[in-house]
Formats: C-alpha cells, sequence, structure tokens
C-alpha cells in the first residue's frame, strides 16, 4: 500500500497535468490552495458546475475528463484532511483569522484611547502570548484561563509583578473594550506589586562615569540626562529647538501621559551641548540616529550608558534610569522642594515622588533619632 504522501504527490501530479487542458489552474473558480481545505460538498457544489459547464463547450471526452479531475480532487481533500499537517494548517487558518481582528480591533481602541507607542506595542506582545498560552480563540477564553496564564507568568516564568500586572492590564483591556465583556477583579486579583527602593550614584561617581566617557555624543547624552533628570526616551527624542540657553531650561514635549514640561539646564551641560553641536551638527533632532531623520534608539543609549559605568569602574547595578533618580535624590539633599521635583520629573501623584525621601540623607531632612535625643537629654541633666 502507498504511504499518503506518495499518494498525494501522484494524484496531484495528475491533477495538474490534467488541468492542463481546462486552460490553467487559476482559471478555476476556487483558488487550487483554497480546496485544500473545503469539504467534500462545497467542493462539488462550488467547483463542479463551472468546470462542466466550460467543458460542455468543448466535447464529451473534456466532459469525462473534467469529472475524473473533480473526483481526484475530492480524494486529495479527503487524504489532506486527515494529514496532521494540514489538518493543522486548517485549524491555525482559522485561528489566525479572528487574532487578526482582536489585533485590529486593540490596536483601534488602543489610539482611540491616545495610548502611547510603547504602551501598545507591550499590550499587543501580551495578548498574543495570552494567545499562544490558552491554543483556541480568545472570544471563548474565561476567568479560568487568564489565571491560569497569570499563575504561569508567576511560578514558572518567575516573571516581576510589574510584569504580570501589565500583561493583566493589557488582558482587562481586551476584555472591556474589545471583547465587551465584564471584568470582575475577584475572580481574577491583581498581583501586590512589592516596593523597592532604587539604586543611586554619589555626585562624585556620576561625575567619574561622565569624565570616563571618550565619545563627545555619548558624554552630551549623559550629561543632558542627569542635568534634566530625563527618561531616556524623552532625552532620545529631545530636538534642537528644545534647549532654551536665553532662560535655561530644556522642553521635554509629550512625555509620559502626552504632557510637555520644562526641566532645569545645567550651564556645564549647556557648554557641553554646544561643544557638540559644532562637531556633529545635528539638523533637526539634537541626538539623531544613523539616519539624521530618525532619533538614537533608546537601545543605544542604554548599552553607551553601561559602557561609560565599565570604564568608571563603577560595580553597582544600576541603568540609565538611575541618573533620573540621581537628579531627584542630589536635587532634595541640596534643599529642593518636593513638589518642585515632582514638577522637573513630570509625575501625576506626589507618592511617586516621595519616594526620594528615603533616599536623602538624615542631615538634610533635620531629624535625630530617639535614641540621640534621649542622650542629648541625659548630657544636659
Amino acid at each position: 500500500m502507498l504511504r499518503p504522501a506518495v499518494l498525494l504527490a501522484f494524484h496531484t501530479e495528475l491533477l495538474c497535468h490534467r488541468a492542463s487542458t481546462l486552460e490553467s489552474l487559476h482559471q478555476l473558480p476556487v483558488s487550487y490552495e483554497a480546496t485544500w481545505l473545503l469539504p467534500r460538498p462545497d467542493l462539488h457544489r462550488l467547483v463542479m458546475p463551472s468546470l462542466a459547464r466550460r467543458a460542455v463547450e468543448r466535447n464529451r471526452y473534456t466532459v469525462a475528463l473534467t469529472i475524473q479531475s473533480i473526483n481526484l480532487l475530492v480524494t486529495i481533500s479527503t487524504i489532506l484532511s486527515h494529514l496532521p499537517l494540514f489538518s493543522r494548517v486548517k485549524k491555525e487558518k482559522g485561528r489566525c483569522f479572528v487574532m487578526q481582528d482582536v489585533i485590529q480591533s486593540m490596536t483601534t481602541f488602543m489610539e482611540l484611547r491616545g495610548f502611547a507607542k510603547s504602551t501598545q506595542r507591550n499590550y499587543l506582545a501580551h495578548i498574543r502570548r495570552f494567545h499562544e498560552f490558552c491554543g483556541k480563540p480568545l472570544v471563548s477564553v474565561g476567568y479560568e484561563e487568564v489565571r491560569a496564564f497569570l499563575h504561569h507568568a508567576i511560578q514558572s516564568r518567575k516573571l516581576s509583578a510589574q510584569y504580570v500586572n501589565s500583561a493583566y492590564s493589557a488582558i482587562k483591556f481586551l476584555y472591556q473594550s474589545v471583547l465587551h465583556r465584564e471584568w470582575n477583579m475577584l475572580h481574577v486579583p491583581r498581583v501586590k506589586k512589592s516596593f523597592k527602593l532604587p539604586s543611586i550614584l554619589t555626585p562624585q561617581e556620576v561625575l567619574r562615569m561622565i569624565e570616563a566617557t571618550s565619545n563627545l555624543k555619548h558624554k552630551a547624552i549623559l550629561s543632558t540626562v542627569y542635568s534634566a533628570g530625563l527618561r531616556v526616551s524623552e532625552v532620545a527624542h529631545l530636538q534642537i529647538s528644545d534647549i532654551h540657553s536665553h532662560n535655561m531650561r530644556i522642553l521635554i514635549r509629550q512625555a509620559k501621559g502626552n504632557k510637555d514640561r520644562y526641566s532645569l539646564l545645567a550651564e556645564n551641560n549647556l557648554l557641553l551641548l554646544r561643544q557638540y553641536w559644532k562637531v556633529y551638527r545635528p539638523n533637526h533632532w539634537l541626538f539623531p540616529g544613523i539616519s539624521d531623520a530618525k532619533p538614537l534608539a533608546t537601545r543605544s543609549i542604554q548599552e553607551m550608558f553601561q559602557k561609560s559605568r565599565i570604564a568608571a569602574g563603577i560595580s553597582k547595578k544600576v541603568s540609565i534610569h538611575t541618573l533620573r533618580h540621581c537628579f531627584a535624590t542630589h536635587l532634595l539633599n541640596e534643599g529642593a522642594d518636593l513638589l518642585q521635583i515632582k514638577e522637573l520629573l513630570g509625575h501625576a501623584d506626589i507618592q511617586s515622588t516621595s519616594v526620594y525621601l528615603h533616599l536623602t540623607d538624615a542631615q538634610v531632612l533635620g531629624l535625630k533619632s530617639p535614641l540621640d535625643l534621649l542622650h542629648g537629654g541625659d548630657d544636659r541633666d
């Protein structure tokens, strides 16, 4: 007995040879590829009338040949439906079609809500992973699949609470905005985030790292991040017109939350930027990428920071975002008001800024331990 693959190859070759008599395959009312997924009744209903009608116009021999070709096509369709490969193709094609609609609808809703491009990418990535995990159309998933997916992310993949909550928000948005279904937090609780203080560098370490950076462009970027407390995406998208030297401020356009704000421009940073501009002569973006038409990639800035950290001999586990923490902490140590720092950083909530109180020197807060007060009282007695 011939194997299915050999039988399939024989029938396919024979069918293609006979179909040439009927001009060509692309003239069939249903494409040859599409007929692989047609059940037997649909195949006869769609293909047979048209082919028979064409064949009658020629001769009886062609009619017989046409009927034989149809039977072979049905045989091939039957064989393919029992092969694991094409059974999976049929299943996956239907699923992909539904998934494409979900992705398109979700993208539209996020654009209407004014979500940042980075948030849209993250949400869509979470939904694609959720779809792969469930293995079935998203319209048919329920709370049980959501709980299983989030539990797998926590226990098996050991992902952070921040990542899991991001996936949680993406699935919740899918349920409410795209699938128009209710979302009950009692059925799917959100992960409780742990609170960790950020690592910071001393002013001497920051200076040592900037001075250890030999590339002028890289040095200007690091200096600007620390000078104004910028996020990595904010420094990447700075324009030349955003540097306001007349009042020593930097304009940050459409930052997190789609908000404009101003931050500080240090005199030393301005001198360094002028030196950088004379050498590189950027046109639009202050720090362009390989192409002048696009800003420098954030990944490049992150890698540049790590090279400078190593060159400075700093072993702390820090990132480019650490310079933003250093900006706020060092300002607070110098006596700046917490509300002023909140506005410079662009925080929406004062609680986000209050974390830097934990990083401030105790002398700056003007507080003493009760134990020192007790000993001070004993000395006065």
